[in-house]
Protein backbone atom coordinates (compact mmCIF):
# COMPACT_ATOMS: atom_id res chain seq x y z
CA UNK A 1 0.00 0.00 0.00
CA UNK A 2 3.17 2.32 0.14
CA UNK A 3 2.54 3.54 -3.33
CA UNK A 4 -1.24 4.48 -2.09
CA UNK A 5 -0.36 6.49 0.80
CA UNK A 6 -0.12 9.95 -1.46
CA UNK A 7 -3.93 8.97 -2.37
CA UNK A 8 -5.55 10.01 0.68
CA UNK A 9 -9.06 9.52 -0.68
CA UNK A 10 -8.52 5.88 -2.91
CA UNK A 11 -9.72 3.30 -0.65
CA UNK A 12 -9.82 -0.26 -2.71
CA UNK A 13 -13.28 -1.69 -2.74
CA UNK A 14 -13.67 -4.94 -0.51
CA UNK A 15 -14.83 -8.17 -2.35
CA UNK A 16 -18.00 -8.71 0.11
CA UNK A 17 -18.81 -5.17 -0.31
CA UNK A 18 -18.76 -5.29 -4.40
CA UNK A 19 -20.94 -8.74 -3.77
CA UNK A 20 -23.28 -6.71 -1.79
CA UNK A 21 -23.44 -3.74 -4.49
CA UNK A 22 -24.10 -5.98 -7.54
CA UNK A 23 -27.81 -7.03 -5.38
CA UNK A 24 -30.40 -6.84 -7.25
CA UNK A 25 -28.54 -6.05 -10.67
CA UNK A 26 -29.18 -8.98 -12.81
CA UNK A 27 -25.90 -9.43 -14.77
CA UNK A 28 -27.42 -11.52 -16.80
CA UNK A 29 -29.16 -8.05 -18.95
CA UNK A 30 -25.94 -5.96 -18.31
CA UNK A 31 -23.64 -5.91 -21.41
CA UNK A 32 -22.05 -2.71 -21.26
CA UNK A 33 -20.37 -0.95 -18.26
CA UNK A 34 -18.78 1.93 -16.65
CA UNK A 35 -16.68 2.29 -13.54
CA UNK A 36 -15.54 5.83 -12.68
CA UNK A 37 -12.63 6.30 -10.08
CA UNK A 38 -11.57 2.60 -11.28
CA UNK A 39 -8.46 2.39 -8.90
CA UNK A 40 -6.53 -0.19 -9.57
CA UNK A 41 -9.54 -2.45 -11.11
CA UNK A 42 -10.91 -4.01 -7.86
CA UNK A 43 -14.85 -3.53 -9.29
CA UNK A 44 -13.77 -4.04 -12.99
CA UNK A 45 -12.13 -7.06 -12.16
CA UNK A 46 -15.04 -8.93 -9.80
CA UNK A 47 -17.77 -7.75 -12.42
CA UNK A 48 -15.76 -9.33 -15.22
CA UNK A 49 -15.67 -12.72 -13.20
CA UNK A 50 -19.21 -12.69 -11.87
CA UNK A 51 -20.29 -12.32 -15.44
CA UNK A 52 -18.27 -15.08 -16.45
CA UNK A 53 -19.45 -17.36 -13.86
CA UNK A 54 -23.44 -16.87 -14.12
CA UNK A 55 -23.25 -17.09 -17.93
CA UNK A 56 -20.91 -20.41 -17.56
CA UNK A 57 -21.73 -22.06 -14.33
CA UNK A 58 -24.24 -24.42 -15.47
CA UNK A 59 -24.47 -26.57 -12.25
CA UNK A 60 -25.34 -24.40 -9.87
CA UNK A 61 -27.77 -22.72 -12.02
CA UNK A 62 -28.94 -26.09 -12.16
CA UNK A 63 -28.99 -27.32 -8.37
CA UNK A 64 -30.10 -23.64 -7.40
CA UNK A 65 -32.79 -22.55 -10.06
CA UNK A 66 -34.03 -25.60 -10.88
CA UNK A 67 -34.02 -28.28 -8.47
CA UNK A 68 -34.12 -25.78 -5.28
CA UNK A 69 -36.25 -23.56 -7.01
CA UNK A 70 -34.41 -20.32 -6.41
CA UNK A 71 -35.31 -17.05 -7.84
CA UNK A 72 -32.78 -15.78 -10.55
CA UNK A 73 -31.55 -12.92 -8.19
CA UNK A 74 -31.40 -15.27 -5.70
CA UNK A 75 -29.12 -18.01 -7.73
CA UNK A 76 -26.96 -14.77 -8.63
CA UNK A 77 -25.99 -14.30 -5.15
CA UNK A 78 -25.37 -18.10 -4.72
CA UNK A 79 -23.09 -17.79 -7.56
CA UNK A 80 -20.95 -14.93 -6.43
CA UNK A 81 -20.73 -16.34 -3.22
CA UNK A 82 -19.34 -19.34 -4.59
CA UNK A 83 -16.75 -17.28 -6.43
CA UNK A 84 -15.59 -15.67 -3.45
CA UNK A 85 -15.05 -18.86 -1.85
CA UNK A 86 -12.82 -20.39 -4.57
CA UNK A 87 -11.64 -18.38 -7.42
CA UNK A 88 -10.94 -14.63 -6.37
CA UNK A 89 -6.97 -15.14 -5.67
CA UNK A 90 -6.44 -17.31 -8.58
CA UNK A 91 -9.15 -16.79 -11.53
CA UNK A 92 -8.94 -18.42 -15.03
CA UNK A 93 -8.14 -16.17 -18.04
CA UNK A 94 -11.48 -16.84 -19.57
CA UNK A 95 -13.12 -13.93 -17.42
CA UNK A 96 -10.54 -11.39 -19.33
CA UNK A 97 -12.86 -11.54 -22.31
CA UNK A 98 -16.04 -9.90 -19.73
CA UNK A 99 -13.35 -6.77 -19.64
CA UNK A 100 -14.20 -5.84 -22.64
CA UNK A 101 -17.63 -4.89 -21.69
CA UNK A 102 -16.62 -2.29 -18.92
CA UNK A 103 -14.85 1.28 -19.79
CA UNK A 104 -12.75 2.31 -16.80
CA UNK A 105 -11.98 5.85 -15.86
CA UNK A 106 -9.15 6.98 -13.39
CA UNK A 107 -7.81 10.29 -12.59
CA UNK A 108 -4.31 8.91 -11.10
CA UNK A 109 -1.61 8.08 -13.60
CA UNK A 110 -0.15 5.52 -11.69
CA UNK A 111 -3.49 3.48 -10.88
CA UNK A 112 -4.22 3.91 -14.94
CA UNK A 113 -1.12 1.99 -15.57
CA UNK A 114 -2.21 -0.68 -13.04
CA UNK A 115 -5.44 -0.58 -14.79
CA UNK A 116 -3.85 -1.33 -18.27
CA UNK A 117 -1.52 -3.82 -16.57
CA UNK A 118 -4.33 -6.13 -15.41
CA UNK A 119 -5.74 -5.50 -19.50
CA UNK A 120 -8.56 -3.47 -17.77
CA UNK A 121 -9.89 -0.77 -21.18
CA UNK A 122 -8.97 2.59 -19.38
CA UNK A 123 -11.34 5.35 -21.95
CA UNK A 124 -10.47 8.58 -19.79
CA UNK A 125 -8.75 9.94 -16.79
CA UNK A 126 -11.12 12.30 -15.67
CA UNK A 127 -14.39 11.69 -14.71
CA UNK A 128 -16.14 14.49 -14.11
CA UNK A 129 -15.38 15.85 -17.59
CA UNK A 130 -16.45 12.40 -19.48
CA UNK A 131 -18.75 12.91 -21.91
CA UNK A 132 -20.52 9.71 -22.13
CA UNK A 133 -21.95 9.77 -25.55
CA UNK A 134 -21.92 5.61 -25.08
CA UNK A 135 -24.99 3.82 -24.00
CA UNK A 136 -24.16 1.75 -20.22
CA UNK A 137 -26.30 -0.75 -19.14
CA UNK A 138 -24.62 -0.75 -15.49
CA UNK A 139 -22.74 2.31 -13.74
CA UNK A 140 -20.99 1.32 -10.65
CA UNK A 141 -18.95 3.56 -8.81
CA UNK A 142 -16.95 4.14 -5.97
CA UNK A 143 -16.12 7.66 -5.99
CA UNK A 144 -13.92 9.77 -3.72
CA UNK A 145 -15.81 10.46 0.12
CA UNK A 146 -15.32 14.42 -0.55
CA UNK A 147 -17.03 14.84 -3.49
CA UNK A 148 -19.02 11.98 -4.43
CA UNK A 149 -22.20 13.60 -4.53
CA UNK A 150 -20.77 15.87 -7.46
CA UNK A 151 -19.41 12.54 -9.20
CA UNK A 152 -22.98 11.09 -8.94
CA UNK A 153 -24.46 13.70 -10.26
CA UNK A 154 -22.45 13.80 -13.30
CA UNK A 155 -23.38 9.66 -13.28
CA UNK A 156 -27.02 10.95 -13.50
CA UNK A 157 -26.44 13.15 -16.16
CA UNK A 158 -24.74 10.45 -18.16
CA UNK A 159 -27.55 7.97 -17.83
CA UNK A 160 -30.55 9.88 -18.33
CA UNK A 161 -28.91 10.14 -22.21
CA UNK A 162 -29.48 6.62 -23.13
CA UNK A 163 -31.14 5.37 -19.48
CA UNK A 164 -28.78 3.19 -17.10
CA UNK A 165 -28.84 1.22 -13.72
CA UNK A 166 -26.20 2.99 -10.91
CA UNK A 167 -24.81 1.76 -8.05
CA UNK A 168 -22.84 3.89 -6.19
CA UNK A 169 -21.07 4.02 -2.79
CA UNK A 170 -21.17 7.23 -0.82
CA UNK A 171 -20.18 8.48 2.27
CA UNK A 172 -23.73 8.56 4.61
CA UNK A 173 -23.61 11.86 5.46
CA UNK A 174 -23.92 12.50 1.87
CA UNK A 175 -27.50 11.59 1.98
CA UNK A 176 -28.36 12.26 5.52
CA UNK A 177 -27.07 15.36 5.83
CA UNK A 178 -27.72 17.67 2.72
CA UNK A 179 -26.44 20.80 3.69
CA UNK A 180 -25.75 21.69 0.34
CA UNK A 181 -27.10 22.93 -2.79
CA UNK A 182 -25.55 19.92 -4.44
CA UNK A 183 -26.64 17.73 -2.15
CA UNK A 184 -29.83 19.06 -2.01
CA UNK A 185 -30.38 18.85 -6.09
CA UNK A 186 -28.97 15.00 -5.94
CA UNK A 187 -31.55 14.05 -3.35
CA UNK A 188 -34.40 15.66 -5.00
CA UNK A 189 -33.11 13.58 -8.56
CA UNK A 190 -32.48 10.29 -6.66
CA UNK A 191 -36.15 10.67 -4.80
CA UNK A 192 -37.42 11.44 -8.31
CA UNK A 193 -36.03 8.13 -9.70
CA UNK A 194 -37.04 6.30 -6.98
CA UNK A 195 -33.74 5.30 -5.50
CA UNK A 196 -33.01 2.68 -3.21
CA UNK A 197 -30.25 3.23 -0.17
CA UNK A 198 -28.87 0.72 1.67
CA UNK A 199 -26.50 1.80 4.73
CA UNK A 200 -23.39 -0.16 5.81
CA UNK A 201 -21.36 0.11 9.02
CA UNK A 202 -17.58 -0.74 9.14
CA UNK A 203 -18.02 -1.59 5.38
CA UNK A 204 -14.00 -0.60 5.39
CA UNK A 205 -13.04 -1.87 8.72
CA UNK A 206 -10.99 -4.97 7.19
CA UNK A 207 -10.61 -3.65 3.89
CA UNK A 208 -7.00 -3.40 2.29
CA UNK A 209 -7.39 0.17 3.29
CA UNK A 210 -8.86 0.90 6.36
CA UNK A 211 -11.40 3.23 7.71
CA UNK A 212 -14.64 3.76 10.02
CA UNK A 213 -16.61 5.66 7.70
CA UNK A 214 -20.15 4.55 6.88
CA UNK A 215 -21.09 4.43 3.78
CA UNK A 216 -24.38 4.07 1.84
CA UNK A 217 -25.07 2.12 -1.47
CA UNK A 218 -27.36 3.73 -3.82
CA UNK A 219 -29.12 2.05 -6.49
CA UNK A 220 -31.40 4.05 -9.27
CA UNK A 221 -32.78 3.08 -12.33
CA UNK A 222 -32.63 5.62 -14.71
CA UNK A 223 -35.34 5.01 -17.70
CA UNK A 224 -34.34 5.43 -21.35
CA UNK A 225 -35.65 8.68 -23.26
CA UNK A 226 -35.95 6.01 -26.25
CA UNK A 227 -38.79 4.63 -24.46
CA UNK A 228 -40.73 7.69 -24.24
CA UNK A 229 -43.56 8.44 -26.60
CA UNK A 230 -42.73 8.73 -30.09
CA UNK A 231 -43.49 12.44 -31.68
CA UNK A 232 -44.94 10.81 -34.56
CA UNK A 233 -47.38 8.37 -32.66
CA UNK A 234 -48.73 11.43 -30.51
CA UNK A 235 -49.48 13.61 -33.78
CA UNK A 236 -51.07 10.17 -35.05
CA UNK A 237 -53.22 10.04 -31.73
CA UNK A 238 -54.46 13.76 -31.76
CA UNK A 239 -55.74 13.16 -35.88
CA UNK A 240 -59.46 13.16 -36.23
CA UNK A 241 -60.04 8.89 -36.03
CA UNK A 242 -61.12 7.69 -39.61
CA UNK A 243 -64.63 6.36 -39.90
CA UNK A 244 -65.29 3.14 -40.90
CA UNK A 245 -68.77 1.77 -42.20
CA UNK A 246 -69.47 -2.01 -41.30
CA UNK A 247 -70.42 -3.94 -43.86
CA UNK A 248 -73.94 -5.22 -43.90
CA UNK A 249 -74.05 -8.40 -41.11
CA UNK A 250 -70.45 -7.17 -40.02
CA UNK A 251 -71.62 -6.56 -36.34
CA UNK A 252 -73.74 -10.36 -36.20
CA UNK A 253 -70.65 -12.32 -37.10
CA UNK A 254 -67.75 -10.02 -36.06
CA UNK A 255 -67.13 -8.36 -32.72
CA UNK A 256 -67.20 -4.99 -34.05
CA UNK A 257 -65.51 -3.11 -31.16
CA UNK A 258 -62.12 -5.46 -31.15
CA UNK A 259 -62.41 -5.39 -35.33
CA UNK A 260 -62.71 -1.64 -35.71
CA UNK A 261 -60.28 -1.08 -33.00
CA UNK A 262 -57.78 -3.52 -34.84
CA UNK A 263 -58.55 -2.06 -38.26
CA UNK A 264 -57.75 1.31 -36.59
CA UNK A 265 -54.68 0.23 -35.40
CA UNK A 266 -53.64 -1.27 -38.73
CA UNK A 267 -53.94 1.70 -40.51
CA UNK A 268 -51.94 4.02 -37.82
CA UNK A 269 -49.16 1.38 -37.74
CA UNK A 270 -48.66 1.97 -41.42
CA UNK A 271 -48.94 5.66 -41.27
CA UNK A 272 -46.42 5.72 -38.62
CA UNK A 273 -44.10 3.42 -40.71
CA UNK A 274 -44.58 5.41 -43.82
CA UNK A 275 -43.34 8.66 -41.65
CA UNK A 276 -40.16 6.87 -40.17
CA UNK A 277 -39.25 5.85 -43.52
CA UNK A 278 -40.17 9.28 -45.19
CA UNK A 279 -37.96 10.89 -42.41
CA UNK A 280 -35.24 8.64 -42.06
CA UNK A 281 -34.21 8.80 -46.12
CA UNK A 282 -34.50 12.42 -45.64
CA UNK A 283 -31.66 12.25 -42.64
CA UNK A 284 -29.85 9.26 -44.21
CA UNK A 285 -27.29 11.38 -46.39
CA UNK A 286 -25.94 13.33 -43.03
CA UNK A 287 -25.44 9.94 -41.29
CA UNK A 288 -22.90 8.57 -43.79
CA UNK A 289 -20.01 6.14 -42.53
CA UNK A 290 -17.13 7.95 -44.06
CA UNK A 291 -16.95 12.23 -45.51
CA UNK A 292 -17.81 11.37 -48.73
CA UNK A 293 -16.81 13.48 -51.98
CA UNK A 294 -17.41 12.63 -55.65
CA UNK A 295 -14.45 11.13 -55.68
CA UNK A 296 -15.50 8.09 -52.43
CA UNK A 297 -15.46 4.75 -53.67
CA UNK A 298 -19.16 3.36 -53.94
CA UNK A 299 -18.11 0.36 -51.54
CA UNK A 300 -16.91 3.00 -48.84
CA UNK A 301 -20.64 4.95 -48.75
CA UNK A 302 -22.77 4.16 -46.62
CA UNK A 303 -25.18 5.21 -43.57
CA UNK A 304 -24.16 4.68 -39.89
CA UNK A 305 -27.76 3.98 -38.70
CA UNK A 306 -29.74 1.39 -40.59
CA UNK A 307 -33.50 0.84 -41.26
CA UNK A 308 -34.60 -2.28 -43.00
CA UNK A 309 -37.96 -4.37 -43.25
CA UNK A 310 -35.98 -6.80 -45.24
CA UNK A 311 -34.29 -9.19 -42.62
CA UNK A 312 -33.00 -11.36 -44.80
CA UNK A 313 -31.47 -8.61 -47.32
CA UNK A 314 -30.98 -5.89 -45.56
CA UNK A 315 -33.19 -3.92 -48.09
CA UNK A 316 -35.87 -0.85 -46.78
CA UNK A 317 -38.81 -1.27 -48.87
CA UNK A 318 -42.67 0.13 -47.95
CA UNK A 319 -43.93 -2.90 -49.42
CA UNK A 320 -41.99 -5.48 -47.42
CA UNK A 321 -43.19 -3.56 -44.33
CA UNK A 322 -46.86 -3.19 -45.05
CA UNK A 323 -46.66 -7.18 -45.65
CA UNK A 324 -45.12 -7.87 -42.30
CA UNK A 325 -48.14 -5.45 -40.33
CA UNK A 326 -50.73 -6.97 -42.44
CA UNK A 327 -49.48 -10.26 -41.30
CA UNK A 328 -48.79 -9.57 -37.65
CA UNK A 329 -52.53 -8.12 -37.49
CA UNK A 330 -53.97 -11.16 -39.85
CA UNK A 331 -52.43 -13.78 -37.34
CA UNK A 332 -53.44 -11.71 -34.46
CA UNK A 333 -56.94 -11.18 -34.93
CA UNK A 334 -57.38 -14.82 -36.48
CA UNK A 335 -56.32 -16.42 -33.30
CA UNK A 336 -58.83 -14.72 -31.14
CA UNK A 337 -61.16 -16.89 -29.46
CA UNK A 338 -64.06 -15.29 -31.40
CA UNK A 339 -62.38 -16.54 -34.88
CA UNK A 340 -61.11 -19.74 -33.94
CA UNK A 341 -62.81 -20.87 -30.87
CA UNK A 342 -65.36 -23.02 -31.91
CA UNK A 343 -63.46 -24.97 -34.50
CA UNK A 344 -62.59 -28.71 -34.07
CA UNK A 345 -59.06 -29.85 -34.18
CA UNK A 346 -59.21 -30.88 -37.59
CA UNK A 347 -60.76 -27.78 -39.06
CA UNK A 348 -58.29 -25.97 -37.27
CA UNK A 349 -55.53 -28.02 -38.82
CA UNK A 350 -56.64 -27.60 -41.68
CA UNK A 351 -57.20 -23.39 -41.31
CA UNK A 352 -53.53 -23.10 -39.91
CA UNK A 353 -52.55 -24.25 -42.89
CA UNK A 354 -53.88 -21.31 -45.40
CA UNK A 355 -53.50 -18.30 -42.81
CA UNK A 356 -50.59 -17.22 -44.76
CA UNK A 357 -52.95 -16.72 -47.55
CA UNK A 358 -56.03 -14.91 -45.82
CA UNK A 359 -52.91 -12.40 -44.60
CA UNK A 360 -52.10 -11.37 -48.04
CA UNK A 361 -55.52 -9.62 -48.31
CA UNK A 362 -56.32 -6.40 -46.88
CA UNK A 363 -57.22 -5.70 -43.60
CA UNK A 364 -60.07 -3.83 -43.33
CA UNK A 365 -63.57 -4.87 -42.25
CA UNK A 366 -65.03 -6.30 -44.82
CA UNK A 367 -62.54 -8.63 -45.85
CA UNK A 368 -62.85 -9.66 -42.02
CA UNK A 369 -65.99 -10.37 -42.64
CA UNK A 370 -65.23 -12.67 -45.48
CA UNK A 371 -62.92 -14.59 -44.18
CA UNK A 372 -65.06 -15.15 -41.24
CA UNK A 373 -67.75 -16.14 -43.40
CA UNK A 374 -65.21 -18.83 -44.81
CA UNK A 375 -63.94 -19.76 -41.56
CA UNK A 376 -67.89 -20.52 -40.83
CA UNK A 377 -68.23 -22.00 -44.11
CA UNK A 378 -65.21 -24.37 -43.52
CA UNK A 379 -66.61 -25.44 -39.72
CA UNK A 380 -69.92 -26.26 -41.45
CA UNK A 381 -68.39 -28.87 -43.76
CA UNK A 382 -66.01 -30.29 -41.76
CA UNK A 383 -68.01 -30.41 -38.66
CA UNK A 384 -69.76 -33.48 -39.93
CA UNK A 385 -66.65 -35.67 -40.22
CA UNK A 386 -65.75 -34.68 -36.48
CA UNK A 387 -69.30 -35.68 -35.26
CA UNK A 388 -68.42 -39.19 -36.94
CA UNK A 389 -65.11 -39.34 -34.99
CA UNK A 390 -66.71 -38.56 -32.01
CA UNK A 391 -69.11 -41.11 -32.20
CA UNK A 392 -66.86 -43.60 -33.36
CA UNK A 393 -64.36 -42.16 -30.79
CA UNK A 394 -67.04 -42.86 -27.83
CA UNK A 395 -68.42 -46.17 -29.49
CA UNK A 396 -66.87 -48.72 -31.11
CA UNK A 397 -63.71 -47.41 -31.65
CA UNK A 398 -62.92 -48.52 -27.38
CA UNK A 399 -66.09 -52.06 -27.39
CA UNK A 400 -62.83 -54.18 -27.32
CA UNK A 401 -61.74 -52.38 -23.92
CA UNK A 402 -65.42 -51.58 -22.48
CA UNK A 403 -68.50 -53.29 -23.69
CA UNK A 404 -70.46 -51.06 -21.77
CA UNK A 405 -69.85 -47.94 -23.66
CA UNK A 406 -72.49 -48.79 -26.21
CA UNK A 407 -75.66 -49.79 -26.40
CA UNK A 408 -76.53 -52.61 -29.42
CA UNK A 409 -79.86 -52.74 -31.31
CA UNK A 410 -80.81 -54.21 -34.71
CA UNK A 411 -80.37 -51.54 -37.25
CA UNK A 412 -81.87 -50.59 -40.08
CA UNK A 413 -80.50 -53.27 -42.79
CA UNK A 414 -78.08 -54.29 -40.29
CA UNK A 415 -77.02 -56.62 -37.46
CA UNK A 416 -74.39 -54.48 -35.88
CA UNK A 417 -76.02 -51.24 -35.05
CA UNK A 418 -75.26 -49.22 -31.86
CA UNK A 419 -75.44 -45.74 -29.76
CA UNK A 420 -73.42 -44.52 -27.14
CA UNK A 421 -74.35 -45.19 -23.75
CA UNK A 422 -74.46 -42.22 -20.94
CA UNK A 423 -70.97 -43.68 -19.26
CA UNK A 424 -68.05 -43.88 -21.85
CA UNK A 425 -64.48 -45.69 -20.83
CA UNK A 426 -61.49 -44.24 -23.23
CA UNK A 427 -58.36 -46.25 -22.85
CA UNK A 428 -54.90 -44.59 -22.61
CA UNK A 429 -55.53 -41.15 -22.06
CA UNK A 430 -52.26 -41.19 -19.99
CA UNK A 431 -52.52 -38.70 -17.55
CA UNK A 432 -50.67 -39.74 -14.67
CA UNK A 433 -47.16 -38.66 -15.35
CA UNK A 434 -44.81 -40.98 -13.45
CA UNK A 435 -42.07 -38.81 -13.43
CA UNK A 436 -43.42 -35.82 -11.24
CA UNK A 437 -46.16 -38.12 -9.44
CA UNK A 438 -49.03 -35.77 -10.37
CA UNK A 439 -51.93 -35.86 -12.63
CA UNK A 440 -51.24 -33.60 -15.35
CA UNK A 441 -54.41 -32.60 -17.68
CA UNK A 442 -54.12 -29.77 -20.20
CA UNK A 443 -51.31 -30.54 -22.07
CA UNK A 444 -49.39 -33.64 -21.09
CA UNK A 445 -49.92 -37.05 -22.67
CA UNK A 446 -47.72 -39.88 -24.05
CA UNK A 447 -50.38 -41.49 -26.33
CA UNK A 448 -53.68 -38.60 -26.01
CA UNK A 449 -54.35 -35.24 -24.89
CA UNK A 450 -57.13 -34.74 -22.52
CA UNK A 451 -57.75 -31.60 -23.54
CA UNK A 452 -57.96 -32.04 -27.44
CA UNK A 453 -60.50 -34.75 -27.06
CA UNK A 454 -62.61 -33.03 -24.35
CA UNK A 455 -62.43 -29.41 -26.22
CA UNK A 456 -63.78 -31.56 -29.53
CA UNK A 457 -66.48 -33.69 -27.93
CA UNK A 458 -67.83 -29.86 -26.39
CA UNK A 459 -67.49 -28.31 -29.89
CA UNK A 460 -69.36 -31.31 -31.58
CA UNK A 461 -71.99 -31.06 -28.69
CA UNK A 462 -72.53 -27.17 -28.61
CA UNK A 463 -72.91 -27.42 -32.60
CA UNK A 464 -75.68 -30.06 -32.29
CA UNK A 465 -77.05 -28.82 -28.96
CA UNK A 466 -77.99 -25.24 -30.78
CA UNK A 467 -77.55 -23.11 -27.11
CA UNK A 468 -79.88 -25.31 -25.23
CA UNK A 469 -77.33 -25.75 -22.79
CA UNK A 470 -76.24 -22.24 -21.32
CA UNK A 471 -73.86 -23.88 -18.55
CA UNK A 472 -70.11 -21.74 -19.49
CA UNK A 473 -67.19 -23.81 -18.23
CA UNK A 474 -64.11 -23.54 -20.01
CA UNK A 475 -62.47 -26.45 -20.62
CA UNK A 476 -58.68 -25.33 -20.10
CA UNK A 477 -59.72 -23.21 -17.45
CA UNK A 478 -61.66 -25.90 -15.60
CA UNK A 479 -58.85 -28.74 -16.45
CA UNK A 480 -56.10 -26.23 -14.68
CA UNK A 481 -58.26 -25.68 -11.95
CA UNK A 482 -58.14 -29.17 -11.21
CA UNK A 483 -54.77 -29.91 -11.87
CA UNK A 484 -53.74 -27.98 -9.49
CA UNK A 485 -56.33 -29.65 -7.17
CA UNK A 486 -55.22 -32.68 -8.32
CA UNK A 487 -58.72 -33.68 -8.26
CA UNK A 488 -59.46 -36.77 -10.19
CA UNK A 489 -63.46 -37.87 -9.61
CA UNK A 490 -66.14 -35.65 -10.86
CA UNK A 491 -64.62 -33.18 -12.60
CA UNK A 492 -66.99 -31.16 -14.02
CA UNK A 493 -68.10 -29.66 -17.71
CA UNK A 494 -70.55 -28.43 -19.73
CA UNK A 495 -72.15 -31.30 -20.67
CA UNK A 496 -70.64 -34.30 -18.89
CA UNK A 497 -68.49 -35.16 -15.68
CA UNK A 498 -65.11 -37.25 -16.25
CA UNK A 499 -63.59 -39.53 -13.67
CA UNK A 500 -59.24 -40.06 -14.03
CA UNK A 501 -57.82 -42.82 -13.45
CA UNK A 502 -54.29 -43.88 -12.79
CA UNK A 503 -54.01 -46.72 -15.00
CA UNK A 504 -54.87 -44.65 -17.71
CA UNK A 505 -58.41 -44.51 -18.61
CA UNK A 506 -61.07 -42.03 -18.24
CA UNK A 507 -64.63 -42.03 -17.59
CA UNK A 508 -67.01 -39.87 -19.28
CA UNK A 509 -70.46 -39.66 -17.76
CA UNK A 510 -72.77 -37.21 -19.84
CA UNK A 511 -74.99 -35.15 -17.63
CA UNK A 512 -76.87 -33.66 -21.00
CA UNK A 513 -78.89 -36.62 -22.04
CA UNK A 514 -80.48 -34.47 -24.76
CA UNK A 515 -77.32 -33.41 -26.24
CA UNK A 516 -76.43 -37.34 -26.22
CA UNK A 517 -79.35 -38.05 -27.85
CA UNK A 518 -78.73 -35.62 -30.92
CA UNK A 519 -75.11 -36.88 -31.44
CA UNK A 520 -76.40 -40.11 -31.21
CA UNK A 521 -79.10 -39.70 -34.00
CA UNK A 522 -76.73 -37.91 -35.70
CA UNK A 523 -74.19 -40.78 -36.11
CA UNK A 524 -76.51 -43.47 -36.77
CA UNK A 525 -78.14 -41.53 -39.82
CA UNK A 526 -75.03 -41.10 -41.04
CA UNK A 527 -74.23 -44.42 -40.60
CA UNK A 528 -77.12 -45.68 -42.11
CA UNK A 529 -78.77 -47.74 -39.31
CA UNK A 530 -81.60 -45.91 -38.82
CA UNK A 531 -85.09 -46.09 -40.98
CA UNK A 532 -85.03 -43.69 -43.97
CA UNK A 533 -88.18 -42.43 -42.73
CA UNK A 534 -86.96 -41.54 -39.04
CA UNK A 535 -88.11 -38.42 -38.28
CA UNK A 536 -90.36 -37.86 -41.37
CA UNK A 537 -93.15 -40.96 -40.22
CA UNK A 538 -95.13 -40.99 -36.55
CA UNK A 539 -94.47 -43.43 -35.08
CA UNK A 540 -97.86 -45.21 -35.64
CA UNK A 541 -97.38 -44.47 -39.91
CA UNK A 542 -93.91 -46.60 -39.74
CA UNK A 543 -93.93 -50.31 -40.98
CA UNK A 544 -92.89 -52.90 -38.42
CA UNK A 545 -89.47 -53.41 -39.50
CA UNK A 546 -89.02 -49.21 -39.06
CA UNK A 547 -90.63 -49.67 -36.06
CA UNK A 548 -88.50 -52.29 -34.33
CA UNK A 549 -85.62 -50.45 -35.61
CA UNK A 550 -86.56 -47.41 -33.59
CA UNK A 551 -87.65 -49.47 -30.57
CA UNK A 552 -84.08 -50.40 -30.59
CA UNK A 553 -82.79 -47.46 -30.69
CA UNK A 554 -84.51 -45.13 -28.24
CA UNK A 555 -87.77 -46.71 -27.57
CA UNK A 556 -91.61 -44.80 -28.75
CA UNK A 557 -91.96 -42.38 -26.13
CA UNK A 558 -88.63 -40.70 -27.02
CA UNK A 559 -88.97 -41.18 -30.66
CA UNK A 560 -92.53 -39.28 -30.36
CA UNK A 561 -90.97 -36.61 -28.95
CA UNK A 562 -88.41 -36.33 -31.30
CA UNK A 563 -90.78 -36.46 -34.40
CA UNK A 564 -92.84 -33.71 -32.59
CA UNK A 565 -89.79 -31.46 -32.67
CA UNK A 566 -87.35 -32.83 -35.97
CA UNK A 567 -85.33 -30.31 -36.17
CA UNK A 568 -84.53 -29.61 -32.93
CA UNK A 569 -83.38 -33.19 -32.76
CA UNK A 570 -82.07 -34.30 -36.28
CA UNK A 571 -79.08 -31.44 -37.01
CA UNK A 572 -77.77 -31.20 -40.48
CA UNK A 573 -73.87 -30.09 -41.11
CA UNK A 574 -75.10 -27.29 -43.49
CA UNK A 575 -77.39 -25.56 -40.35
CA UNK A 576 -77.42 -22.04 -39.69
CA UNK A 577 -73.58 -21.36 -40.05
CA UNK A 578 -74.37 -17.73 -37.92
CA UNK A 579 -75.22 -20.51 -34.67
CA UNK A 580 -71.32 -21.24 -35.23
CA UNK A 581 -70.10 -17.67 -34.89
CA UNK A 582 -72.65 -16.73 -32.05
Amino acid sequence: MTEYKALTEFYPTPPELIARMLNGTDLNEVKTILEPSAGKGDIALFVALAMYRIANDNYLWGRCYVKENLTKEETQKKIIEDMMTHDLNDPDHYHLKYLEDIDCIELDPTLRTILQSKECRVVDDDFLKFSGEKHYDLIIMNPPFSNGDEHLIHALDIAERTGSRIVCLLNAETIRNPYTNLRKELLKRLENLGADYEYVQDAFKKSERKTDVEIVIVRVDVPSPFARRSRIWEELDEAQEEEFEAPENVQELVTGDVCLQAVQMYKKELEAGRRLIAEYLALKPYLTSSFETEETPSYQKGCTLILQTDSKHGGLDWNDFVASVRYKYWYELLHKPAFLGNLTSNVRDEYFSDIKEFAKREFSLSNIYKVKIEILKRTAQGIEDKIVDIFEELSYKNSMESQGNIHLFSGWKSNSAFRINPKVVVPWMGCWDSAFNKFRYETYSYNRNLFSLLSDIEKCLDFLDGGENDNDRDIATWLRHYESEQQTKKLHFKYFDIDVFKKGTVHIRFTDLNALKKLNIYGCLHKGWLPPTYGKKAYSAMDEESRAVVDGFEGEESYVETFAEPSRWIIAPEKNILMIGA
